[in-house]
């Protein structure tokens, strides 16, 4: 089937002379496909780029396995702050309140939750650790045995 000339291509064919052949001859080699594609092709085209889409998707949900899920950073805080309190209290029971202190300030950092326990030996300790004034005895004076004075009577005020 021989087209006119740039009907329904881009560009119009190459053309050679051959004389063996008896003149012109048209290089089908050459020749570039229709500039506007049909609706078949369109057609085709769309169909291989869904059916492409549906590989993709249909090969990532059947072959893979969940991803191993992400330890938990928090999960050992509490049994840090139990572990903490508890130290605490041990301290602060033996009298070592600056420890204690430590201890359970320790344990109100790991807290995951507000413990009021944990505020309450804070509160506690610093009580605990405050200077408190303590009365100190008065210290034991010789008292004479004879006064040194003359008690004054009433004559002796009088001038």
């Amino acid at each position: 089937m021989v087209f006119p000339p740039f009907w329904g291509c881009a560009f119009p064919p190459i053309t050679t002379y051959d004389a063996s052949e008896g003149g012109v001859r048209e290089d089908s080699m050459t020749r570039l496909h229709p500039a506007v594609p049909t609706a078949r092709t369109l057609r085709a085209l769309v169909g291989l780029g869904a059916a492409f889409i549906v590989a993709v998707v249909a090969s990532g949900c059947v072959g893979s396995q969940p991803p191993a899920p992400t330890p938990d950073p928090f999960v050992g805080l509490a049994d840090r702050s139990d572990q903490a309190f508890r130290q605490g209290l041990e301290a602060y029971g033996q009298g070592q309140y600056r420890e204690a202190l430590t201890s359970f300030e320790t344990a109100r950092t790991l807290s995951p939750t507000v413990d009021p326990r944990i505020d309450q030996m804070i509160e506690r300790t610093r009580a605990a650790m405050a200077p408190t004034a303590t009365p100190v005895p008065p210290t034991p004076t010789e008292v004479p045995a004879a006064p040194t004075a003359t008690p004054a009577t009433a004559a002796s005020i009088e001038l």
